[in-house]
């Protein structure tokens, strides 16, 4: 079985396959080298989102997920400093900063869902590009990201919720770090 894509399939909205609509919610989940060789042993793309969709999502401790919902793009072009009305699926170059939300690789998933992954050694050095920024400089990268690239749908109430996840987010990657875990990232559309 092949584990590992270049890059993440793209597709139209779809509903979630446990019955609720997704609408793009991210999803990270901090797991162990031992899960993470249980899904690259899986058969199918489709059996891995079972698995995180009916065993992982619902029975993950909460210390060792985080929700970044809907802000997980604005904060994916504020770490990486791209156009946050654009497409977010892209990472514009192998650093740490563009590994937070995407991972580093992708595993194998149906056209309709992204599992990116950042393995443990690569975990510390997000921590280290997340700590370099402040929730207020956060929120001031993305507002000149905003008024650069003229996104006016993006309002003070976003910009907020984005700082907010991002600073939750750089705590869950400060865990994972701390108690030596992979991460992945989760959506569907």
């Amino acid at each position: 079985m092949r584990v590992w894509q270049s890059k993440p399939a793209r597709g139209s909205p779809r509903v979630r396959r446990s019955g609720g609509k997704m609408a793009m919610r991210g999803v990270h989940f901090a797991i162990s080298d031992a899960t993470l060789a249980y899904i690259a042993g899986m058969d199918s793309p489709d059996s891995v989102v079972e698995l995180i969709a009916n065993v992982i999502e619902e029975g993950w401790p909460e210390s060792r997920y985080c929700e970044t919902d809907k802000s997980w793009g604005l904060i994916h072009c504020t770490m990486q400093g791209s156009n946050p009305c654009a497409d977010s699926l892209d990472r514009m170059r192998d650093h740490p900063s563009s590994w937070a939300i995407l991972g580093r690789v992708y595993l194998r998933s149906p056209d309709d869902y992204l599992i990116g992954l950042v393995r443990q050694p690569d975990v510390v050095s997000v921590v280290e590009a997340m700590e370099a920024i402040s929730e207020a400089e956060f929120s001031e990268r993305l507002s000149n990201l905003i008024a650069q690239h003229k996104c006016e749908y993006i309002g003070p109430k976003l910009i907020t919720d984005a700082a907010t996840r991002f600073v939750s987010l750089r705590d869950f990657y400060r865990g994972a770090a701390a108690s030596g875990l992979n991460v992945i990232f989760t959506v569907d559309w």
